[in-house]
């Protein structure tokens, strides 16, 4: 085992990115994905026990919507590489979450409510929505960077993908 995988430590931050882990699950089992979103998700679950989607994450903030880059220039991130690379995405990801939750989740993830939830897919609203953000009846409130994609369960920040299809979102 590569201890990437089926291993709850290891923190997967990503950015509408249900085809990505789609991806990485044929090609660690060598299987077709299952037909039925509910199994899909089972043997997500399975896999990446610990997936926060900052896309999904950031429907908890009011006015908050768009693509990477949007969220970026929005939060001030100044991207580091050329868009679509998957150095400066992961980067770019990386920092738009510590910045997210740093500015608008008071510093700490619920994980009763991120953990596990991918944009668009699963039993979560963002699935029953058409090209525009639900918000929730209970937002978080707006407040007025950088850090590694690994970190601890209670994800206290202290310092510190696909644009092109999806800008519009």
């Amino acid at each position: 085992m590569s201890g990437l995988v089926l291993c709850e430590d290891v923190r997967w931050i990503s950015f509408h990115s249900g085809y990505d882990f789609g991806y990485l699950m044929k090609t660690l089992t060598c299987q077709e994905l299952p037909s039925e979103e509910n199994a899909f998700m089972d043997l997500l679950h399975l896999y990446f026990p610990c997936i926060y989607d900052v896309k999904f994450m950031m429907t908890a903030v009011e006015g908050m919507y768009g693509g990477l880059n949007a969220l970026a220039d929005t939060l001030n991130i100044d991207r580091i590489g050329p868009m679509h690379q998957a150095g400066s995405d992961s980067l770019l990801t990386a920092q738009t979450f510590f910045e997210l939750v740093r500015r608008h989740l008071n510093g700490s993830i619920d994980d009763t409510r991120f953990r596990g939830q991918l944009f668009g897919l699963g039993s979560n609203f963002t699935k029953f929505k058409n090209n525009h953000y639900y918000q929730p009846s209970s937002q978080v409130g707006m407040q007025s960077s950088n850090g590694t994609s690994n970190v601890s369960n209670s994800f206290q920040i202290s310092t510190g993908n696909d644009d092109s299809m999806q800008e519009g979102y």
